[in-house]
Parts: structure tokens; sequence; C-alpha cells
């Protein structure tokens, strides 16, 4: 239940203890002789979408929702929007609430986007002339012509979704709450949406985000939640929740990596005897090719490229996080990775503008059929400003067998203004359209560019300015 009663004034949301049951049949049979059964015997299944979940959004908090498909998210939304009544726990808001929940929630299919806009309204506590007032820009902003007058049945997703938020946030909200919706939008009008809750932001109204778009969650939202199992799993910082997200989509099975190393100790000595290795560090004929390799100020790099050991080695190196995410199937492992800039091996800090090398070694484990090795560069507030992979760089890689050990070399400008980034680092592949996660080192590394004065903003992009002439008052050109 809902209720608007006396509360802290700096608390919005209040969910305390909320659970959520349902009763699943298995046929419609079933569900009416449950009904009709003279000793009330049970034909149905308890389903628990939500178990003593509870946490506060705080007025002016802009909180984001993660969860995998099933987890309760939508219910929760549902409950604290009032369109759902939990089984148990109770929900306090303090202020009006309008939501954006899943397409077709709340509008009328046989209705004119304008009428709905109205009956929205009317919901609100809003008269028919106060929103009359409010049309034009209410229309202005979901732009789709002359199809606002037309019934909502014959609108595509993305007309849908454009009236819906155009209502949502002419209701003087002061919490705003968004189910998934904003994803189906083209990427003008989702500029345009979150233009609009930036300026809610600004103005402290509460805004409660559900995504799949992780990259959205970490830009935007001051705080984050990840429900799963029916449960809060985490509340706090967004980067932190984003990263136990991926860790539940994709789970790391160390098991199966323990196993499949076991196994494959045996190949990994055969296939570096084979490659012309020597014992105890020796180095394959194929990887002394290397440009620079065997320079001055070598050893690190003539040691990365050692075949005698499989060992985790990127805690090693100098710019390695220990609050890395790891995830991934154990289809094969990052082993270890080097940095170089010139003849700074295993660097920290480089000047603006250098050219610097992510060398990456890769131990196959299960074995990986279309492999790609990818590198992405990211702010400390998660905020990507670049990756690159095989795929996207059409680089077609060789087959990743179990005990083979194979190594990548990825070039990177750092055209950065100063600042800490770190490093993400990949092992997937693509098998028929869907992308398998078999390593995935999150936030493994970590580098500092230096001051850079002339660089406003993450990059340089190499402006440049020209005044090309006036005309003076007389009208002549000078």
């Amino acid at each position: 239940m809902i209720l608007s009663a006396e509360m802290n004034s700096e608390i919005a949301i209040s969910v305390r203890n909320v659970s959520k049951k349902f009763r699943l049949f298995s046929t419609s049979r079933e569900r009416l002789a449950e009904a009709l059964h003279p000793f009330r015997k049970q034909y149905h299944k308890e389903f628990w979408a939500l178990r003593d979940v509870s946490f506060e959004v705080g007025r002016g908090e802009i909180v984001g929702i993660l969860g995998r498909n099933g987890s309760g998210k939508s219910t929760l939304l549902q409950i604290i929007c009032g369109v759902m009544q939990e089984t148990a726990g109770k929900v306090v808001a303090n202020g009006r609430i309008s939501a954006l929940l899943e397409l077709g929630a709340g509008f009328n299919s046989e209705f004119t986007g304008r009428e709905n806009v109205i009956l929205n309204g009317a919901i609100h506590g809003f008269s028919r002339r106060q929103m009359l007032e409010r049309m034009d820009q209410v229309e202005a902003f979901a732009d789709i012509g002359e199809f606002f007058d037309q019934p909502v049945k014959t609108y595509s997703s993305g007309m849908f979704v454009r009236t819906a938020f155009a209502s949502a946030i002419h209701v003087d909200p002061e919490i705003l709450i968004v189910d998934e919706a904003l994803s189906v939008g083209d990427i003008k009008f989702q500029e345009k949406c979150f233009r609009k809750l930036n300026e809610f932001r600004e103005a402290r109204k509460t805004i409660v985000l559900v995504t799949h778009e992780t990259a959205r969650v970490e830009q935007f939202c001051s705080r984050a939640l990840v429900l799963e199992g029916a449960q809060v799993a985490f509340t706090g910082d967004p980067q932190e929740a984003v990263s136990l997200y991926e860790s539940l989509l994709f789970p790391r099975k160390n098991v199966v990596i323990d196993q499949a190393r076991t196994r494959s100790d045996s190949l990994a000595r055969s296939v570096a005897a084979s490659s012309g290795s020597v014992k105890g560090g020796g180095v394959s004929p194929a990887v002394k090719t290397q440009s620079g390799m065997n320079g001055p100020g070598r050893e690190l790099l003539r040691s990365f490229f050692s075949l005698d050991s499989d060992q985790d080695r990127c805690k090693d190196r100098r710019s390695y996080n220990k609050y890395e995410l790891r995830f991934g199937d154990g289809g094969g492992a990052i082993v270890d990775y080097l940095l170089v800039n010139g003849d700074d091996e295993d660097f920290v800090s480089i000047p603006s503008g250098t050219r610097f090398y992510v060398y990456i070694k890769v131990l196959g484990l299960s074995g990986i059929k279309w492999p790609s090795v990818g590198v992405g560069v990211f702010t400390h507030t998660g905020q990507m400003v670049c990756s690159g992979n095989a795929g996207l760089l059409s680089v077609e890689l060789q087959l990743v067998q179990p005990g083979s050990i194979h190594f990548y070399k990825i070039g990177i400008s750092a055209i950065l203004a100063e600042g800490e980034y770190f490093l993400h680092f990949g092992l997937t592949e693509s098998v028929e359209g869907k992308i398998i996660r078999h390593d995935a080192r999150r936030s493994v590394a970590v580098f500092r560019v230096t001051s850079t004065p002339w660089i406003e903003g993450l990059v340089d992009l190499a402006m440049s300015l020209e005044e090309i002439g006036s005309i003076s008052d007389e009208g002549k050109y000078v």
C-alpha cells in the first residue's frame, strides 16, 4: 500500500519489508477447481516475485535498478506506483508519482494520444482545462505529427514511448519512475529525454530508473540497486552495482576453469616445447621477432613472452587494480598483460598523446573457435572513452585450443585529458550472433595521463581556430 505520510522530508520513497507472492496454476481448470473445492484444496504453486525488500530513495536522488530477467524489477516498480498490491510490507511515498512503465501500461489503446494525455492528467488530479493548457508542450515534445490524434493502437512502439514520456513529464511529478521504456525510442529522442531528466535532477526531483543499459546507470545515477532472486543483493555506488550485475549475468565458473587448467598442464608444456621454448623462461622463435623486443630495457617483455608458465601474472604488474571484477565461462583465460611505452615497460603514467601498447597473454582452456580479444578505456566513473576488439578492427584470430598460449598486441593513442583511466580486457566469441564472454577482466589496470591544460573534456580532438577576415564599418572586407 502506498502511503503519503509524515516522514523525513528528505526521503522521497521508503520501501519497507515488501514481499509479493503470486499464485501459479498449470491450467485454467486447476484455478477453477481450487476456487470451487469444498475443502479449499490447493492446486497452485507459490511464486515470490519479491521477498523482504527494503530501501529508501532520497529526495533529488537518481537511483538505477538493475537485475536479471525475473528478478522482480517491474513488480517492484508497479508496487511503488500503486498499480499492484504488495503481499506484505509497505511503501511510503512523499510526493506526486508519475510513471512510465512497460509498453501499454496506463494508456487506452482505443483513445487517441491527445485523449490519453488528458486521461493521464485526470489520474494525477489535473482538470481537462489544465491539461489542455499544457497540450502544446506535450505534443511538441512527443513530435509524432498527425498521429497524436490517431488511436494509440495504431502507434509504433517508438511513437507510444514518445507520447507516454511526454505525458509523464508534464504533470509536474516530484517522483518519476521509468521502466526500460526509453530504450525503445530513437537516439535523438533518447538524448532529448535524458536532457529533460537532467533538468529534473537540477530541480531536485526524484528519479527511479530501471534499465539494462549499464552505461546509463554509471553515468546518470547517483546510486544503484541490484535485485537478484527477488531480494536486494546490493545498494550503493553505481559502478559497484554494475560490476555485481555483470558478474551475475556472466558468472565466472572457477571450478570449471581450475579443472580445465589441470587438464591443460601437459598440453601447455607440449605446446611450449613444440614452439621451441627453452626451459626456465625460454621464448618461442615466433615471438622473438617482435619489434624492439631484444632492445635495451626489455627484460619484462622477454619474460612476458615466456611459455614456461600458465599462471596468472596480472597481479604482478605495477598498474594492476586489486579491485578488478572478473567473470566468464572459462573457455580461455587472460593470464598476463604488459603496458609498454617505448622503453618504459609496465608504466603507470604517460604524457597525453602518447602511443602505447597493451600486450595480452591468453591461455586456452576448453577451446575457442572464433576468439576475439579486446581492450576498453574507461574513466573512474565508468564512462567508456573507447573500446576495440578483433571483431571491430576486422582482425581474424587463430583458433584457441586447450593448452595453447596466445599473445596479442593492441596499440592505443592516449590523446586524453589529465586523470586516471581504467583498462578492461575481454576474451570473447561470437556464436550465431550471441556474444560469449570466456574471460572478462573489468578495471584490471589503471594508468594516469599527466597534466593537459589545453584539453577541456575527455579527449583532444585537435580542434583549430582561424580568423579569416572581417568587414569594416564602411563595408569593406579586411
